[in-house]
């Protein structure tokens, strides 16, 4: 069934997140991350804020609208916390797409097959305690 790839691909991103440090953005209305897939659509994840609590947010077909908040975006996430440092990654494969980010020191993901319809958050592990802003690199891999 698609969910036991689909779960197996999804630990497998995990397992990839690799650490790597760099400044803390002082613009807190972007960490944006942006990934072209291999029909070379644009797509971007960012962190806005929503009655007062940052959540994640999706729009693709952008063109090179690759910095700032986006518009007519789709939230993602529904965090009671704060999110940050959202990360997309598409599997070449499947189509798939996973968006990972960080709530509360607590690692959080979602996916989608059509970009529109994204599952609920889920629980990834605790983020390990490090000082710096994470950047969480990850590729996505369905594995058959």
């Amino acid at each position: 069934m698609r969910i036991t790839k689909s779960v197996f691909a999804i630990v497998s991103v995990l397992l990839m997140i690799a650490m790597s440090f760099q400044g803390v953005s002082a613009n807190p209305g972007k960490n944006v991350d942006n990934f072209i897939d291999h029909y070379g659509i644009h797509h971007k994840v960012w962190k806005e804020e929503v009655n007062g609590i940052y959540q994640v947010f999706y729009a693709n077909d952008i063109g090179y609208n690759n910095t700032g908040i986006g518009q007519g975006g789709l939230q993602i996430s529904q965090s009671y916390e704060n999110t940050i440092y959202p990360q997309i990654a598409i599997d070449p494969v499947s189509d798939y797409g996973y968006v990972i980010w960080v709530s509360n020191s607590e690692i959080w993901y979602s996916g989608s097959d059509n970009y529109v319809d994204w599952t609920d958050a889920m629980y990834g592990g605790l983020l390990p305690s490090t000082p710096g802003n994470p950047n969480l690199d990850m590729s996505a891999t369905d594995h058959v």
